[in-house]
Parts: structure tokens; C-alpha cells; sequence
């Protein structure tokens, strides 16, 4: 067997390993759509925390929908943490909480979303915390569904779904299809009890461990308030795990400009060199790098190759590859479609697929040297 031949075989084992983790998820996905027991305890009482700055355009428009959540006013309080905003969120607030006692807001204890979130843990009132971006929608049965599903979950750190509100165009085509495969993954490895991500603009955890681990004390890092969450309640040996109920998603809406697109996905990939995970580090490597090594040793091949049976035999493993490459994000990507009611377009996320292949080393490598503003801040 030659060095060129084993190579490729090592490649094909790279893609096989990684179809049968996405298979995986998507199979739990499908099997939880259909299987999931509906918890019949009404569950705990809930604090609603939203970090909130500069949030005037979108912030009355999730205060409305948490108002009008079916489960009773008597168990959750919204607890809004104005971040140092410098327009009109804190008075939007106050104006709304004259009129629901359940409503306050309060000065942040401190400079970003985790300082925060750690302001809104203390104010807390209830032993559970769902934490939830002040740029998001979401549907009157969000807060029911947590609390049954908390009341009867082992976990402490619990992750909802979020949803990305459909924009026609390339921007809001990628987005839509990059938070799909997010979900997928999210979800799929969750529903396991061994989530690889967690999103912070849906996620619920018990304010007990929470202030016993010390929250977010020592953490020097302006982003990764969700993944830094979950990878230091796993150190101090808590179970994390998903909800995968869409009626608790939230929906999110895509950058609209390419500047903001960039600076976004530049936050993401920063708070990554904070991460003390070597599983996700590992995984992270694995998901930028694949597609590059599939496309060198595919380069290689056709550069050098030689009619024989080990022409063929690479021929037909490289081949077999590629396939394990897309074919199972395709299908991860249809399942979570599928949960969220929407139409799976293959071509789409294909192009989506490609698309991230290419620019996510690229934003990896420039978010090692670059820091970026977020709201007005560096980060």
C-alpha cells in the first residue's frame, strides 16, 4: 500500500468519524420529535434576566411577548439590566413596568453582558434563571414549556432553541442556514447530555450553582457567556442538557449589513482562544480544517494520479469522502428544518456549506490578531 494510498484512507476515516457524529444528531433530533414525554408537573417558578444595551428598537417588542406568556404572572419576574446603554432602553422599561408590578430594571454592577447577567442572578427572586437576549422574539407558551421541562430535568444548565427569522438575499440565506447546522449540532449533542454548545440568547440554569461555582468570576474574556458557562458547570461536575421544544425557542433576526456579519462572527471565534475545553477545541480544529485536507489531498491526486488499481481505490475513497463531508450536514441541517416547520432547500445549504468552509478559517485565523467593537465596545 502506498504513503499517498494510506493517506487517503486516513482522510476517508476523518469523514466517516465525522458522518457518524452528525448522523447521530440528527437521529436523536428525529427520535425526540416524536418520542419526547410531555412533563406533567407544572415546574418551577422562573426570573427572566435580559443584559440589555443600546436595545431601544427591540426590546418593547420581547417585553410584550413575555407579557403575554400563558404561564401566570404569579411565577416569573423580568428582571432587564441596562448595560450602560445610551439611548432610550432604561425608559422604555420604566414606562412598561408601571403597568406590570412583575417588570423592573436595573444599572449593570459592573461593564458587559456578564456582569450583567451576574447583576439579574443576584436581583433574582426564583432557584431558576433563564437568561434571554434583548433582541429576540418569542411565543406565549416560551416560559410554560421551560418551567414543566425544569421541573423535571436533572440538569442545571439547560439550553433552549433559537431560530432565525427567514431574509431573502445571501446575507440572511447563510445566516438562516449556519444557525440550522448551529441547532443541529446544539441539540443533537444535547439531547445525548453532552451539548457542545449552548446559545446565550436561550438558555436557563439554577441560580444555586450558578453562585456557588462563582458565576463568572475570573473571566476575562467580553464574550462567551454561554460556552464558558457550560464548559465551567461541567468542570464542577453539573449536567447540562437542551429542551429541544420549538414552543420554547427563540427567533433571532440576521445581520443585515456585511460589516455587522463580520464583526459578529469575529466575536464568535475570539471568545474561542478563552476556552478551556480540549474536546471543543479539538472538534472546533476538526470542523475549520476537513474540507481544506479533503481539498489538498483531492488536488494531489489529480495532480499526480496514474492509471492502476490504486488510481482507483483513491478514486473511489476520496469520492466516498466528500460525500460523508456534506451529505450528513445536509441532512442534520433538513432535520432541525424540519423541527422548526420550514421548508429544507439542499442547494442552499450546500452553497451555505462552502461558503463557511472558506471564510471560517479565515475569520479564525483574523480573530487571533484583530479584536473587534461590539455596541460601541471592544471586545
Amino acid at each position: 500500500m502506498s504513503t499517498f494510498l494510506i493517506l487517503v484512507l486516513l482522510v476517508f476515516l476523518a469523514t466517516l468519524v465525522h458522518a457518524s457524529v452528525l448522523g447521530g444528531w440528527r437521529d436523536r433530533l428525529l427520535r425526540m420529535e416524536v418520542t419526547r414525554p410531555e412533563p406533567t408537573s407544572p415546574g418551577p417558578s422562573i426570573s427572566v434576566v435580559v443584559p440589555a444595551r443600546n436595545a431601544e428598537r427591540t426590546i418593547t417588542f420581547l417585553l410584550q411577548d413575555l407579557h403575554e406568556q400563558t404561564l401566570s404572572k404569579e411565577r416569573y419576574e423580568v428582571i432587564v439590566v441596562d448595560d450602560a446603554s445610551t439611548d432610550g432602553t432604561a425608559a422604555r422599561v420604566r414606562s412598561m413596568a408601571t403597568r406590570w408590578p412583575g417588570l423592573q430594571v436595573v444599572p449593570a454592577e459592573g461593564q458587559g453582558k456578564k456582569a450583567a447577567i451576574t447583576t439579574g442572578v443576584g436581583r433574582a427572586r426564583h432557584a431558576w434563571v433563564l437568561v434571554t437576549d434583548a433582541d429576540v422574539r418569542c411565543g406565549r407558551e416560551r416560559l410554560d414549556v421551560f418551567a414543566r421541562h425544569l421541573g423535571a430535568t436533572e440538569d442545571v444548565l439547560v439550553g433552549g432553541p433559537v431560530r432565525m427569522t427567514h431574509r431573502s438575499g445571501l446575507p440572511g440565506t447563510l445566516q438562516a442556514e449556519e444557525t440550522a447546522a448551529l441547532q443541529g449540532a446544539t441539540l443533537g449533542s444535547g439531547i445525548g447530555g453532552r451539548p457542545v454548545l449552548l446559545n446565550g440568547a436561550n438558555m436557563a440554569f439554577r441560580k444555586e450553582v450558578f453562585e456557588r461555582m462563582g458565576g463568572y468570576a475570573g473571566d476575562r474574556w467580553a464574550s462567551g457567556d454561554d460556552v464558558f458557562l457550560l464548559e465551567r458547570i461541567v468542570r464542577h461536575g453539573g449536567r447540562a442538557g437542551v429542551l429541544p421544544d420549538q414552543k420554547a425557542a427563540v427567533e433571532v433576526e440576521p445581520e443585515y449589513e456585511w460589516s455587522g456579519w463580520w464583526r459578529q462572527r469575529l466575536r464568535w471565534a475570539g471568545k474561542m482562544r478563552g476556552s478551556r475545553s480540549v474536546l471543543g477545541l479539538v472538534g472546533g480544529l476538526a470542523v475549520l480544517l476537513l474540507p481544506w485536507i479533503l481539498l489538498l489531498v483531492t488536488a494531489r491526486f489529480l495532480g499526480s494520479a496514474h492509471v492502476g488499481m490504486g488510481l482507483l481505490r483513491s478514486g473511489a475513497l476520496l469520492v466516498a469522502a466528500w460525500l460523508l463531508w456534506v451529505v450528513p450536514v445536509l441532512r442534520l441541517v433538513g432535520a432541525v428544518k424540519r423541527t422548526w416547520h420550514a421548508p429544507h432547500r439542499p442547494l442552499a445549504s450546500l452553497i451555505a456549506l462552502l461558503a463557511f468552509a472558506i471564510y471560517a478559517p479565515l475569520i479564525a485565523i483574523v480573530s487571533i490578531f484583530v479584536r473587534t467593537t461590539w455596541k460601541g465596545r471592544r471586545v
